[in-house]
């Protein structure tokens, strides 16, 4: 995912830059998440402790996202089960990991009112 850094010390600048990690866990306390950016630095401007702001540049998606353990792989195919009210429970095909690599994108977004 793009991002674009912009600091005090240089005003009329952005660095562009993306995002190499995102971490899994969420502070309860905060709802913070830590995120590692990566910028090219070939003129060492960039310096340890430098604060700034970043703007994240993601394409907005339509789906569904779920949890990765909700995905069952049983080979070929992966499913997710759904949540229905009955006894049955059908499965869906999905669970296809997002290319940025921030969860799992479950089935189809028209199915966005049934419980995984």
């Amino acid at each position: 995912m793009p991002a674009a850094l912009t600091l005090k010390a240089f005003p009329d600048r952005a660095f562009e830059g993306k995002v190499a990690f995102i971490d899994p866990l969420m502070d309860p306390a905060t709802r913070t998440v830590k995120v590692r950016l990566v910028f090219a630095n070939p003129m060492g401007e960039l310096r340890p402790a430098m604060f700034g702001e970043v703007v994240l540049r993601g394409a907005p998606r339509e789906g569904l996202k779920i949890p990765a353990d909700a995905v069952v792989d049983s080979g070929p195919v992966k499913v997710v089960f759904l949540a229905t009210g009955r006894r049955q429970v059908p499965a869906a095909p999905g669970g296809d990991r997002r290319a940025d690599g921030a969860g799992v994108e479950g089935p189809a977004a028209g199915r966005s009112g049934r419980r995984w």
